[in-house]
């Protein structure tokens, strides 16, 4: 059949030996050339080509009509089937061409950079990158982009409208770094990391934890930290109206709760993080 798609006469030559090879079969009858009374010799030395190279009469052509409907019939099928692939090849070329373009490959990679939020284990190596070795971090821009925070707005606008400029250079400096590295070990609770799962509060870690992770010595530097400033700084959350406890106010700030309407802190854009500014 493959031959035949090339060979169309193949296919009836080949119909026409069938036919005369069936003993049932009636003989067609065969239009002689003109000038040709008959034959000369027996009928089997007539050569079948010749035959065949002549017109087709309607006899033969009933003759041969049951095997060639046959493999005609597988013929149109195949040809069917390659006239559709072409067609649906031809169309998707036409409606994907432009997708394909290397202009549109490169306009999706930028807009998968965009909108692909940063790998949380890389995110994490950055911040863990970020804490001093006595366990605190600094309430840095830097670290306000990892955790989503306005530290401009936070920092050099509310807490200044607090007051906290007038508790003195040192005070200040201990309360942003409390305040920081509260943020970091509730957001390592809140992201359920192994690291946070160490921790039985914002200022204690479980008694006998089944496993020690990598940043286990860090962990256990911050919650030090933290329960050294509360010591010397008590209740600076409530005197700062971040809350009424370090637990909801560093909830509230992270954005993983609403800010209730009484508080202060009402309408401030503290998720949006801006330019990169010192914090003073």
């Amino acid at each position: 059949l493959i031959e035949s798609l090339d060979a169309p006469s193949s296919l009836y030559c080949r119909s026409l030996h069938r036919a005369l090879a069936r003993p049932d079969s009636p003989q067609p009858e065969f239009d002689l050339p003109r000038g040709h009374s008959g034959f000369s010799g027996s009928p089997s030395t007539i050569s079948l080509t010749s035959v065949i190279r002549s017109k087709p009469t309607r006899t033969m052509r009933r003759a041969v009509a049951p095997d060639l409907d046959e493999d005609e019939e597988q013929l149109h099928f195949m040809k069917r089937e390659r006239n559709v692939c072409a067609r649906h090849k031809i169309s998707y070329k036409r409606h994907h061409a432009d997708f394909f373009s290397p202009q549109a490959s490169r306009r999706l990679s930028l807009i998968s950079a965009e909108a692909l939020p940063e790998e949380p284990q890389h995110k994490w190596t950055k911040i863990f990158q970020l804490q001093s070795l006595d366990g605190y971090w600094d309430l840095s821009p830097g670290l306000g982009a990892l955790i989503n925070l306005n530290v401009d707005v936070f920092a050099n606008v509310f807490l200044k409208n607090k007051g906290i400029c007038s508790l003195g250079t040192k005070a200040h400096a201990d309360i942003l770094r409390m305040v920081a590295t509260l943020l970091v070990l509730q957001l390592l609770r809140l992201e359920e990391l192994d690291e946070g799962k160490l921790l039985q509060s914002l200022f204690r870690l479980k008694e006998s934890p089944q496993f020690r992770p990598e940043r286990w010595e860090q962990m256990k530097k911050a919650v030090d930290w933290v329960c050294w400033a509360d010591q010397q700084y008590p209740c600076i959350c409530s005197r700062l109206e971040l809350g009424l406890s370090w637990e909801s106010s560093t909830r509230q700030l992270l954005g993983f709760d609403s800010i209730p309407p009484f508080s202060p802190l009402i309408g401030l854009d503290l998720q949006m993080t801006t330019s990169a500014v010192p914090v003073y």
